[in-house]
């Protein structure tokens, strides 16, 4: 005999949306009665299917109303009760799925604010989420920080596409390296996803510098080669030339003529040991045989020792070489090390200095490092080798003043063997004025 309908599609009361039973009865003379929970309201009305006929149908129907609104509000409750079980396990879900990403998600206003961030991964973030929330990016990083993130966020909201950015941070001490993605969502918020790619970036550079390794490692191998094929090769013959005269016509030769190939033959058996060494030093330092020793040692007595060494040479020429380094000056190095360092700049030296040239060795205290100096009145260095004298890949043998030949071997030992020991080398020079190798070691003085 009645007729009812319930309107409040999810809690929305009387102004809602009938989803039971003949709408028109809310706009009849329907007895209403409204259901109020915590969660909202439902308007539930009812009315004779013939009109009201008696003052008793409204009281008898209010009655039924009420019944059936506990009823309803029964089945209201028990649907609430799943909802929040449901809502709940979606909840440990979503909790779940956030505890098993590793990636960052943020949710930015336009001004840069924290408005929510997910619980993936905290040891990513600079500082705990109930710091961050509702607080901007600029009370929390450096002024070029923050303006390289407002920038990217500006325009996110700008052209409401996509941006992505690379960038370092610096967390508990550890740098990390991040890859992030910025998406438009409204007119006031965007979200941010940065990723962990600091392994990734790791690989990537080392296999960079493997790479870099195999072709430095080809280049040193194809400059071996090319010493053991010819510079090795070039000293033997006059060996060989003037042992074969010696050993055939020494009966023809008067004394003057033997002294003279003697001389020859020793000059060109020096070369020789001279190459060999390097090449066996050079080798120890590819298989990390030279170890390094460091002592303290006198400068001035161990350049002398090295003078004496390179002298015939430097006699042969006519050059002088002046050792003008003060008698107090110690250095910390190794002994080898600074021996062949000395060594190969001075026999550079000789080398390029004219006849009748001076070569001089100095050295001065520059705050707690000894700077050495070799000067030379020589030939000088064109200006576009200088920068890759020292580089064993490059071509850099010239001819002596007096033809003599080289591997380009020793310079390239030098810049190892000082920066092995804590310090720098490098060249300066001018073309027919001569030239001045530079080197630093630490200083050995006391205290």
């Amino acid at each position: 005999n009645y007729k009812f309908a319930l309107r409040g599609v999810d809690g929305t009361g009387k102004a809602g949306k009938c989803f039971w039973g003949d709408d028109d009865i809310f706009n009849q003379d329907a007895v209403v009665v409204n259901i109020l929970l915590p969660t909202g309201s439902w308007a539930f009305a009812g009315e004779p299917i013939n009109g009201w006929q008696k003052y008793i149908d409204k009281t008898e129907i209010f009655t039924n109303l009420l019944y059936i609104s506990a009823f309803i509000i029964s089945i209201l409750i028990w649907l609430l009760s799943k909802a929040i079980l449901k809502i709940r396990a979606n909840e440990k879900e979503l909790n779940a799925l956030f505890g098993s990403m590793e990636d960052l998600i943020i949710e930015f206003d336009r001004a840069g604010r924290y408005l929510k961030i997910a619980p993936t991964n905290d040891k990513l973030l600079v500082n705990s989420p109930q710091f961050l929330l509702g607080k901007k990016l600029s009370e929390v990083f450096e002024k070029e920080e923050t303006d390289f993130f407002m920038y990217a966020i500006s325009e996110c909201f700008t052209s409401k596409k996509m941006v992505a950015i690379d960038y370092p941070l610096i967390i508990n001490s550890e740098e990390f390296w991040f890859h992030a993605r910025i998406s438009y969502v409204s007119e006031n918020s965007v979200l941010y996803v940065a990723h962990d790619n600091t392994a990734q970036r790791k690989a990537k550079e080392e296999l960079r510098l493997s790479e870099q390794k195999l072709k430095e490692s080809n280049a040193t191998k194809d400059k071996l080669f090319s010493i053991i094929a010819h510079d090795l090769r070039s000293p033997f013959q006059p060996l060989l030339h003037y042992s074969e005269i010696l050993s055939t016509e020494i009966e023809e030769l008067d004394k003057s003529e033997i002294v003279k190939f003697g001389a020859d033959i020793n000059y060109a058996a020096k070369e020789v040991f001279s190459l060999l060494e390097n090449l066996l030093e050079w080798s120890g330092m590819q298989t990390g045989g030279i170890k390094y020793n460091p002592d303290k040692i006198n400068l001035y007595q161990k350049a002398n020792e090295v003078i004496r060494n390179v002298k015939t040479g430097a006699d042969q020429k006519n050059i002088e070489i002046l050792n003008k380094i003060d008698h107090s000056i110690f250095v910390i190095a190794d002994t080898q090390m600074l021996r062949a360092v000395i060594h190969n700049l001075l026999t550079n030296s000789v080398k390029f200095t004219n006849n009748g040239g001076k070569i001089v060795i100095n050295a001065g205290a520059n705050n707690t490092f000894i700077n050495v100096s070799i000067t030379d009145n020589g030939v000088g260095i064109n200006p576009d080798k200088i920068d890759s004298i020292f580089d064993i890949d490059k071509t850099n043998t010239t001819m002596g003043t007096n033809n003599e030949k080289g591997s380009g071997l020793g310079l390239h030992i030098c810049r190892e063997f000082v920066e092995k020991q804590g310090g720098k080398i490098w060249v300066e020079s001018e073309i027919g004025k001569g030239s001045t190798f530079y080197f630093t070691l630490p200083d050995g003085k006391e205290g």
